[in-house]
């Protein structure tokens, strides 16, 4: 058997890659939108009370 082209190797393996990546980017997008929106809470609640 012989292996794919160098070019060939390194695209399957960014390829590889990209999935975890993708996933890490979707899950600090998350957590960052939580923060935001419990940040305006507590702006909200405080400038009613002020």
């Amino acid at each position: 058997a012989s292996l794919p082209s160098k070019e060939v190797l390194i695209g399957q393996v960014l390829r590889g890659l990209n999935g975890p990546i993708s996933g890490l980017v979707t899950v600090l997008n998350g957590t960052m939108k939580g923060l935001v929106v419990a940040l305006n809470a507590i702006a909200e609640k405080e400038k009613e009370s002020a």
